[in-house]
């Protein structure tokens, strides 16, 4: 080791491998926070927007996913079906 420069003498290969894995994990960290963005903007964006939105900032979603985003924007009133009348 070469103690006056804080490195191993001849260990160059550590050092790039390091560096590849860092250069992944921040394209992965820079995905997943381009992912959290997409679906921040679907929450926050305005009822009549909502499934344009989905779909165009989420495509690899599923319904199932569009449902749950529903289930957040839209009140459980108004999602449930309305009493029938009974005439009473």
């Amino acid at each position: 080791m070469d103690w006056e420069h804080g490195q191993r003498v001849g260990c160059g290969h550590a050092g790039r491998l390091e560096e590849a894995a860092g250069a992944r994990l921040a394209a992965a960290v820079g995905r997943e926070m381009g992912r959290a963005e997409a679906l921040l903007k679907v929450v926050g964006s305005r009822p009549e927007n909502l499934a344009d939105n989905f779909f165009t900032l989420l495509p690899a979603a599923t319904l199932a996913d569009f449902q749950r985003i529903v289930d957040l924007k839209v009140p459980a009133v108004l999602r449930s079906p309305t009493p029938p009348c009974t005439g009473v």
